[in-house]
């Protein structure tokens, strides 16, 4: 028993200190501006493609930027524009979610119709660049491990389910701008 009284005991605050330092923020930005990037590129063959593109590319963009250097997260113009592209996407989300109301919906999976997969990627849109607006770089120390918690799930989560999407979908009830782009670049074979 000597011997474990001996190890000197971190507290909370600086064990989240090492864990949740300015290195981890940075990666989690690093992955979710690969995930927007391959959103944004398979909106090649989307019947709006300039539309989609844009919207997956801005937090692409944003992400991008606090992966190389996080303390432009305090930049006017980086906060404008996070502000300002989370504003749109909300307003899309409503427009879509009225679009999805209106038709008749034969099954309770909404990620069967496109208006349901669109609403998905705009709410990820969302929740992450909140979060980066609820993160700060400057108060590193101050945020709880929930938050970072939070913050580590959201950026995964994207990745797992289109993962599980990818694995669990019906190829035969793809749209034929969809059937394109998935048999031109993960089949390499033509539909």
């Amino acid at each position: 028993m000597a011997e474990w009284s001996a190890i000197p005991i971190q507290d909370n605050q600086q064990l989240l200190a090492k864990i949740c330092n300015p290195w981890t923020w940075r990666i989690a930005n690093g992955f979710m501006a690969v995930f927007f990037g391959l959103a944004a590129y398979v909106q090649i063959n989307d019947p709006d493609p300039i539309i989609w593109m844009l919207i997956y590319a801005m937090p692409c963009l944003l992400c991008l930027v606090l992966a190389i250097d996080p303390s432009l997260q305090d930049h006017f113009l980086w906060k404008l524009t996070a502000v300002t592209h989370v504003g749109v996407c909300i307003l899309a989300v409503c427009y879509s979610l009225s679009i999805l109301f209106r038709t008749e919906i034969g099954s309770k999976n909404p990620l069967k119709y496109e208006e349901g997969r669109e609403i998905v990627g705009l709410l990820i849109i969302v929740a992450w660049l909140g979060l980066c607006r609820l993160t700060r770089v400057k108060s590193f120390s101050e945020t709880t491990v929930y938050l970072w918690t939070a913050t580590i799930a959201v950026s995964l989560i994207p990745f797992v389910l289109w993962g599980y999407y990818l694995t669990t979908w019906d190829v035969s009830s793809l749209q034929s701008h969809c059937k394109d782009i998935i048999s031109r670049h993960l089949y390499k074979q033509e539909i």
